[in-house]
């Protein structure tokens, strides 16, 4: 067991889905903005996201589905199962349909800035998301699970070095990010900044993705194994995101519209070199997510109607959501609407997984799975508190 224990586990998927073109913006804005201010915000929502995907994956472990299918069978009228049906495809389907859009850009524009863009522009079609589109349908297509995990550890390899180097650059004070780690505080007018943070770190499909990869895992003979694979896995990205911020925060910017802005204002303080890295990290960072944001879509339409993960059904599913977000990246179109709409049933969707989670771990059926009931009880309440906060902000109460 012991040669095992460090395998590559599904967690690498939950970094490459949340480490994302948006993530990367975020943490940018958030670097200008409030320099070392809200560190304190990424490791508080890496540890929720560490907390919540273990206890999601937990009950996948236990019950051999995935969480969606587990969350429609506990609903036990007609009514709820439709509802929370209509809510899951709307918040993961169609969400990801437009998110798609971002992650495909933000891959485009990362590969433009390492080749450059003097030969693109002798095209007269935008091709680029065409070429991302055709390799991720054929890692997809004639990939396995085993293939797609080892191509996206080695996206995030390359994301980590690359963002890990832009921090080193910019020499953060040692004393400051500690501060920042460990000292939360924030200003009112942060309030939305401070969520929107947060927000790139929890997202609601990473739980769904995470427990119909954990289900099928007849390999693994011990939790813990998941569980390490989990902590590590998110850790890494926490990681990312603070690297993000401290690069970003000692850059000079005063104003900032997405992370490839971060690569322009280094490169004459330290040459082109770091452009080179945040080119390349957002080129990773868009490919690893416009990877799993179908692959999640898929799974959820498949366990919503039954459907075997890897039959036609669950494949246009995935393929359906990769050429809608290449069909807005290429054409230019602006999917603000889907988004914004999107965002709205997220909202909704965050504190009713809370709520699942919370009813689900002192069920009959699973309670007896885990341990210090009560210590899940307060910390999973307390999550549910923050989740309600995160869904109010999707919903547009705080602007």
């Amino acid at each position: 067991m012991r040669k095992n224990f460090f395998r590559l586990g599904p967690g690498i998927l939950i970094t490459a889905a949340f480490i994302g073109p948006g993530t990367l913006t975020v943490c940018t804005i958030v670097g200008v903005n409030s320099g070392t201010l809200l560190l304190w915000a990424i490791l508080f929502s890496v540890i929720i996201t560490i907390i919540t995907q273990n206890i999601a994956a937990k009950i996948s472990w236990e019950t051999k589905k995935g969480l969606a299918r587990v969350l429609l069978e506990h609903s036990n009228t007609p009514l709820k199962k439709w509802s929370l049906i209509i809510l899951l495809i709307s918040a993961i389907f169609f969400g990801n349909s437009a998110y798609e859009a971002g992650n495909i850009t933000g891959a485009k524009i990362g590969i433009q800035q390492i080749i450059g863009s003097k030969f693109f522009d002798l095209l007269s079609f935008d091709i680029l998301p065409l070429i991302i589109c055709f390799l991720i349908s054929i890692i997809y297509l004639i990939g396995s699970s085993e293939l797609i995990k080892k191509i996206l550890l080695i996206i995030v390899v390359f994301m980590s070095f690359s963002f890990i180097f832009a921090a080193i650059i910019t020499k953060p004070d040692f004393l400051s990010i500690l501060s920042g780690l460990f000292i939360p505080r924030f200003n009112t007018n942060q309030l939305t900044l401070l969520l929107s943070v947060m927000g790139t770190t929890i997202v609601p499909y990473n739980l769904f993705l995470h427990s119909a990869l954990v289900k099928n895992m007849s390999s693994v003979t011990d939790f813990k194994q998941i569980r390490m694979d989990t902590i590590i896995s998110v850790s890494i990205g926490g990681l990312i995101s603070l690297c993000i911020v401290l690069a970003a925060a000692n850059s000079g910017l005063k104003s900032v519209e997405s992370v490839s802005d971060l690569g322009i204002s280094l490169s004459p303080i330290y040459g082109e070199l770091s452009e080179y890295f945040i080119s390349i990290g957002l080129f990773g960072a868009g490919l690893s997510s416009a990877i799993t944001a179908p692959l999640a879509a898929s799974y959820v339409v498949s366990e919503c109607f039954n459907w075997k993960q890897r039959e036609n059904r669950s494949k246009f599913i995935f393929l359906f959501v990769l050429i809608t977000g290449t069909i807005f990246s290429s054409l230019g179109l602006n999917p603000i609407a889907i988004i914004q709409l999107a965002q709205f049933f997220n909202g909704l969707l965050l504190p009713i997984i809370g709520l699942f989670l919370l009813l689900l771990v002192n069920s009959n059926n699973l309670k007896g799975h885990f341990k210090n009931q009560f210590l899940i009880k307060i910390t999973l309440t307390f999550i549910l508190v923050f989740y309600i906060f995160l869904g109010l902000k999707n919903l547009g109460v705080f602007i």
